[in-house]
């Protein structure tokens, strides 16, 4: 409805929130009066504070009327300088206070003549960042499973986008059975392993020979063994002959319930375009998908064969090690999604009712302020790791 010429006419309208320049002031502390003073790192280890700086961005709201073709930008709110919330600062850099003073005027403010700095201060500790190890993502790696699993062997990948925003990685796994032999794929939101054959007709791979020559994918085609290898998995063929009904059978697995086959094919068309190796591409990229599959099977298969040797997880040789850039950059993509979402919320609630939008209400600053404080006091990145500050 448009509101501003009290029509009853429905105008589309879309509205978009732009993060401008964002501010980073000086540390202080807050007294009980509402004061506001210059924090040392030697008061913020006395009265066991945090020495963090307080952030402000400027935000700007548009906002488009599809009144016409192409849509046009009718209305334009800017508000400058809105508290975001703190973040902790290191001693001793650009930002600290104690950058521009002399080493005499350091030591008059409470500090070590030999204090070099490089660590922060969380509720009165020092801390300092630790390297952490990690396998790479995006990597193939072949395990062998103990006798209690139903796989014999799997092929397993921790994948990764960079430009999705997540900061976990979604693991895809390939396992042989260990009664039959034949190959299935475990993924995210999916509650049971869903045969090869079937999954990849659901990529949109539905003849037999094609389904064979992505699983053959870099191996010789006249390799009886590998060939023998893949047999079982290839006489899963009858059990769906189109890619509606090998979607539909990977959406009765989803987590849903109450869902007519329509939306059960929407809903696994969704899933393996967000969960299924999300590196490679969203649900555009079927094949794509469907060959680096088959580099999983033909690894997996190489290493059952006994021609090449399971991966060791605990190997220097596999590990990277991820510094203080990586692991506050994903911290920070979890922070800006939460914090942009509460702030969609707030105008879809102004806008509903009518209100003027004011961003003051609707940023929520302790969602900054209390993850960072978290995750530097305790060393967790909301990432499963271990180790951290």
């Amino acid at each position: 409805k448009d509101v501003n010429n009290n029509s009853d006419s429905f105008v589309p309208t879309t509205y978009v929130i732009r993060y401008n320049q964002m501010h980073v002031k000086p540390p202080v502390a807050k007294e009980i009066d509402g004061s506001e003073t210059l924090l040392m790192p030697a008061e913020a280890r006395l009265r066991s504070m945090t020495y963090a700086a307080p952030i402000y961005i400027d935000l700007t709201l548009l906002k488009y009327s599809h009144r016409g073709t192409p849509k046009e930008q009718v209305e334009r709110h800017d508000t400058p300088r809105i508290f975001f919330g703190t973040i902790p600062i290191m001693v001793r850099s650009r930002y600290c206070n104690l950058f521009s003073l002399t080493p005499k005027e350091r030591v008059a403010a409470g500090e070590c003549e030999f204090d070099e700095g490089g660590y922060f201060i969380i509720n009165g500790l020092e801390k300092v960042f630790v390297a952490q190890e990690k396998l790479p993502d995006n990597e193939i790696y072949i395990y062998e499973k103990n006798k209690v699993s139903p796989f014999s062997h799997i092929a397993q990948v921790r994948s990764l986008s960079q430009q999705s925003g997540r900061s976990s990685a979604s693991a895809t796994i390939v396992g042989i059975l260990r009664s039959s032999g034949k190959l299935q794929l475990q993924m995210p939101q999916i509650r049971q392993p869903i045969p090869l054959y079937i999954l990849l007709c659901a990529l949109g791979v539905t003849e037999s020979e094609n389904v064979e020559k992505i699983l053959l994918c870099g191996s010789n085609p006249l390799d009886e063994q590998i060939r023998k290898l893949l047999k079982p998995t290839m006489l899963d063929a009858h059990m769906v002959r189109q890619r509606d009904a090998a979607l539909d059978y990977i959406g009765k697995r989803a987590q849903i319930v109450d869902a007519d086959r329509a939306k059960r094919i929407e809903i696994a068309k969704q899933i393996l375009g967000r969960e299924l190796l999300p590196h490679i591409g969203n649900a555009d990229v079927t094949l794509e998908k469907a060959c680096f599959i088959g580099r999983m099977v033909q690894k997996l298969l190489l290493c059952v064969s006994g021609r090449t040797q399971i991966d060791d997880r605990d190997s220097f040789g596999s590990k990277r090690v991820e510094l203080a850039g990586p692991l506050l950059e994903a911290l920070f993509k979890q922070i800006m999604r939460q914090m942009s979402e509460e702030i969609r919320k707030g105008v879809v609630s102004s806008v509903t009712k009518g209100k003027p939008v004011l961003f003051a209400l609707s940023v929520k600053p302790n969602i900054l302020s209390n993850k960072m404080r978290y995750s530097f006091a305790t060393g967790n990145w909301g990432m499963q790791r271990g180790g951290g500050a």
